[in-house]
């Protein structure tokens, strides 16, 4: 084990938090952390006055100086800390670190390493295709996770009726495009977001390009529907590029299947995604009623659904917990909470996704 410099600055960092300590015939015990970075020590006084000032960053020599305590014992100390993932160089203790602070507490709640997962986020490249009502909300909660690269895709203007509905939008941005004003709003909270903006409908064309790259893709555009969902499908099974669906269906909202190339099935097994399924109620040149038909939405079903399916692009990238939409179409009733998953098993079939393996 490497030994710690003399004159290094070292800390406990925030996300292990001093939980607690009790003191009983002289001897300290000592709560850290939680979850997997728990830790319950059992130490002297000496030891105990060692530990209070590294909750602010402190060196080896200064401990040993302030304390009275021979450096020798301080340093011994020290190193276990270290061993124990306790004590961290105060230089690897980032600005981000401190900033997601509060998050990493909780990934070591649930299990996880705190640095390594946060980092893991840091590094991800996600495409939303689509940035009105789930796009919004979902962009928010990405870049609130640490995500610095975004790709945001749609050729939309803004609208009176988006605003109830879409959080990054306010009367002043009615006319703009979206992908504007939603990279205006996420540069707020995040100044060195690396954003590419594309104003344009994805079509059969150009989805290859558009998804390349990418780490992750959340579909919410609803444009030409059916379509959209197989030419986005196809292009992830084949740059084998994770895919999320997200949206709503009358009152309901919508995610999944989690699509995850030559591990699950894709929105193409099973026929689902098969055009004479689709093709006379959902072509407005045959169907003139659809050039009318304008699907509901709500904020607060917007923002639930976004939430959910945020947690699962968490749960898949840090693989903690269940994906449930991994091999399910999930509904979500808002006035009951109740969680219907629909199977949506891979298929053997397939010609989409057996085909591109």
């Amino acid at each position: 084990m490497e030994t710690l410099s003399d004159h290094e600055l070292l800390l406990i960092p925030s996300y292990l938090p001093l939980r607690d300590y009790q003191l009983k015939n002289g001897r300290y015990t000592v709560d850290l952390g939680a979850g997997r970075d728990y830790k319950r020590l059992e130490l002297d006084e000496k030891s105990f006055k060692v530990l209070k000032l590294f909750l602010s960053p402190n060196t080896m020599k200064d401990a040993a100086k302030r304390t009275n305590i021979p450096f020798e014992d301080v340093q011994k100390f020290c190193d276990c800390l270290k061993h124990e993932r306790l004590l961290i160089p105060y230089q690897s203790c980032s600005d981000a670190y401190e900033k997601y602070s509060r998050h990493l507490q909780y990934y070591g709640l649930c299990g996880l390493d705190p640095i390594v997962s946060q980092d893991r986020l840091n590094d991800l490249t996600i495409t939303l295709i689509g940035v009105g009502g789930i796009g919004n909300w979902i962009g928010l909660n990405l870049i609130g996770l640490g995500i610095k690269k975004l790709k945001l895709i749609d050729s939309d203007t803004i609208e009176e009726s988006n605003l109830p509905r879409q959080i990054l939008f306010n009367e002043n941005d009615i006319g703009k495009f979206k992908v504007d004003v939603a990279a205006r709003e996420l540069r707020k909270r995040k100044t060195n977001l690396d954003l590419e903006i594309i104003k344009d409908d994805a079509t059969e064309s150009n989805i290859f390009e558009l998804v390349s790259n990418s780490d992750f893709v959340v579909l919410s555009a609803d444009k030409p529907f059916f379509k959209i969902q197989k030419w986005t499908n196809a292009a992830c099974v084949k740059y084998k590029t994770p895919l999320l669906n997200v949206g709503y269906a009358a009152e309901e909202g919508m995610m999944g299947p989690l699509v995850v190339p030559e591990f699950s099935s894709c929105l193409a097994c099973n026929s689902n995604l098969d055009e004479n399924n689709y093709h006379l109620k959902n072509n407005a040149q045959e169907n003139p009623f659809m050039r009318h038909f304008i699907p509901p939405s709500f904020v607060c079903l917007n923002s639930l659904i976004s939430s959910m399916a945020s947690y699962e692009i968490v749960k898949y990238f840090l693989n903690f917990g269940e994906c449930i939409s991994l091999n399910n179409l999930v509904r979500i009733n808002p006035r009951t909470f109740s969680i219907n998953k629909i199977p949506h098993l891979k298929d053997p079939l397939c010609t989409m996704c057996n085909h591109i393996q």
